[in-house]
C-alpha cells in the first residue's frame, strides 16, 4: 500500500492522508475475517502441538488483527505465545523479537526453528540465532524466498511437522 501511494505520491486527486487513514479503518475492521488456512496446514500444526513442540506466531501484522486470522484459521488454540508486529517495540528482523520467544520459553536458539515465508523472516532467524526454515508459498514481494537461503525449504505442510520432529527442537515460532 505505501508503495502505490509512493508511486501516486503528488498527483492532485490523491489525499494520501486521507487514504491511509481509510485503509487502516478497513483494514481492523476485515483483517482476518475470510482467511484460510493453507491446505495441511492445521493438521500440521495439531501434530507438532500434540508431540509436545511448543509454538508460537510471531508477525509483523498488528496483534489483534494476527489474532482474528488465527481464531478464523482455528489455529488460535495450538498457540502458546502470539507476538503481533505491535506486541513489543520492534519488529522482525530484529534480533530481538525472536530472543523475547526463546526467553518466554527458556529454549536456546539452536534448539529451536523460525518459519516463514519471507526474507524477513529468514532475516529475523539468522539475526537471533534460530535456524530459518521457509515455504515456498506466502508472502515475499513476488521474489522466490529460495533466495533468501533458508536452511530448509518445503513445498507442503506435512513436511515441515516431519522434519521439525525428526529434530525434535522444543519450539517452533511460525510466521
Amino acid at each position: 500500500m505505501l508503495r502505490l501511494l509512493a508511486r501516486l505520491d503528488g498527483r492532485k486527486c490523491l489525499d494520501t492522508g486521507t487514504v491511509l487513514e481509510r485503509f487502516a479503518v478497513h483494514y481492523d475492521a476485515h483483517a482476518g475475517t475470510s482467511a484460510r488456512p493453507y491446505p495441511g496446514c492445521v493438521e500440521a500444526v495439531v501434530r507438532l502441538r500434540d508431540a509436545g513442540v511448543r509454538l508460537a506466531c510471531v508477525t509483523n501484522k498488528p496483534q489483534r488483527q494476527a489474532r482474528r486470522v488465527l481464531e478464523t484459521c482455528a489455529l488460535a488454540a495450538h498457540f502458546g505465545m502470539l507476538v503481533g508486529g505491535d506486541t513489543l517495540p520492534f519488529k522482525k528482523p530484529d534480533a530481538r523479537v525472536l530472543r523475547h520467544v526463546l526467553a518466554a520459553y527458556a529454549c536456546p536458539p539452536d534448539r529451536a526453528v523460525h518459519v516463514g515465508d519471507s526474507e524477513t523472516d529468514l532475516a529475523a532467524a539468522r539475526n537471533a540465532g534460530v535456524a530459518g526454515w521457509a515455504v515456498s508459498w506466502g508472502y515475499n514481494g513476488g521474489v522466490p524466498i529460495a533466495r533468501a537461503r533458508p536452511v530448509c525449504l518445503f513445498e507442503r505442510f506435512d513436511a515441515v511437522a516431519e522434519a521439525a520432529l525428526r529434530s525434535s527442537p522444543p519450539g517452533l515460532t511460525a510466521s
